[in-house]
């Protein structure tokens, strides 16, 4: 069974994206990995792609990197939203995680102004510390 969201079908390629994330946190990497990332560059969809590319800039700890990949793909999601009535199209639970996770792992804070300060949740945003 392929898994769903009420918008649509979410691609396969963004869960590897998040095992991909889920490794970066771990002392080594999981068993597999760089097969499953080629499954994500050879994605038809941009958005995991576009999350990749700013995780290996945080694996690869170079931070202007990650700011400009996160910037593009902060200006994707920008540009496919659509407004609806689902938490998913006004704030981008992906970038989300892994804005915080790279910041965990030593990147700078991304400069979020204007609508991009809207869709990113961050610790400030929910009152935390």
């Amino acid at each position: 069974m392929k898994p769903e969201y009420s918008a649509g079908t979410i691609e396969d390629e963004l869960g590897y994206f998040y095992i991909s994330l889920a490794s970066s946190l771990r002392s080594k990497p999981v068993e597999g990995l760089a097969r499953l990332e080629k499954k994500i560059d050879a994605c038809k969809s941009k958005r995991p792609r576009l999350l990749l590319n700013v995780l290996r800039a945080v694996r690869d700890g170079d931070k202007k990197r990650f700011l400009e990949e996160f910037d593009v793909a902060v200006t994707h999601f920008l540009s496919l939203r659509q407004g609806g009535g689902i938490a998913t199209d006004w704030i981008s639970l992906d970038l989300s995680t892994l804005r915080n996770a790279a910041v965990h792992l030593g990147m700078p804070k991304p400069k979020l102004e204007g609508k991009a300060e809207a869709v990113i949740v961050t610790r400030q945003t929910l009152g935390l510390r």
